[in-house]
Order: structure tokens, then sequence, then C-alpha cells
């Protein structure tokens, strides 16, 4: 199985960032560009989430310096402190959990659920970790609730997700 993803990642973004080119080449301030991109994005971290549950070990390398869009940043977020403009997860932290208990193991459908939900701040309970100014947490309600830790980086204007997982 090769994805569209693994391709397209591999002969335009050896760096290992994604960011497709209507991403790139959208106006950030437009929320129908973002809203379209988003979606496209959406259908792209699918691409890397079954290839990250089902591809070969090949398929897996060309992604393991990744860095994947889930959602842009809500402006209700921004309000409170989380100041970047997108939410960025890498493949180590969306392969983390694979081979854990099936509590924390997500479906396609559902990682598409989690970036439906983080791009709308009304789905959304944010709370500071430990009182950190640099450390969210972001909780979701998607028939079971979902634990997102989000840290912001001391430069560049992407929010880094240091951990999605179940809430037991």
């Amino acid at each position: 199985m090769r994805s569209r993803y693994s391709a397209h990642f591999s002969n335009h973004f050896p760096c290992g960032i994604l960011i497709p080119m209507n991403t790139a080449m959208s106006s950030m301030g437009d929320s129908l560009s973002q809203n379209k991109s988003h979606k496209n994005q959406i259908r792209l971290l699918a691409d890397v989430i079954e290839t990250i549950l089902h591809g070969t070990e090949r398929q897996k390398e060309n992604l393991r310096r990744g860095f994947f869009l889930l959602a842009y940043t809500p402006k209700d977020f921004k309000s409170i402190g989380l100041t970047g403009g997108k939410l960025m997860i890498s493949y180590g932290k969306i392969s983390r959990h694979r081979h854990k208990d099936k509590d924390h193991v997500f479906s396609c459908d559902e990682w598409r659920a989690i970036c439906r939900s983080l791009g709308d701040a009304s789905k959304c309970i944010v709370t500071k970790y430990n009182n950190s100014d640099i450390i969210y947490n972001i909780f979701l309600k998607m028939g079971r609730t979902i634990l997102i830790g989000v840290e912001i980086p001391p430069h560049g204007e992407a929010l880094s997700v240091h951990l999605v997982r179940t809430v037991f």
C-alpha cells in the first residue's frame, strides 16, 4: 500500500514538515482558505494515520521526521495564551500509542474527529498544566474524553502537540 501522502512527502518535503502547497500559498487571514486547507490537511493526515497503522516499514520511514497539521488555532485559544497559528503533531506522537492498550489507539475516523474538534473552540476545554505559561491541556469529548497536551515552543508560530491520549 502506498499512500498519496508518502509520495507527496518524500518528493516535496524532505525536511519533514508537511504543509501542502495550497496551504503554504493561502492567506492565513482568510478563514475560507483555512477551512478548505484544513479539510485537505485532515485527508492527508488520514493517509498518514493509515500508513502508520498498516503500512510497510519503508512507507513509515518516509514519515518518521514529519510534522503534521491537526488544526489552525482557534481565535479563542489565542486570547488565553495559545498564540501559535497552527497545532502540529509529529510522527512519533501519533505512533506512540499504536502498540499500547486498545483504549489509546485511535482509528483514522477518530483522528479526523480530533482535527475537526480542535478547530472549534466550543468543543474544547483548555487548562494550564501546573500553572505553566507554556504547557496547556485541551480536553475534547468525542464518545470518550481525549486529552491533548500542547506546548508553546520558544520560537515559531506552530504549537507543538506533545501527547494525545484517552482520559480514563
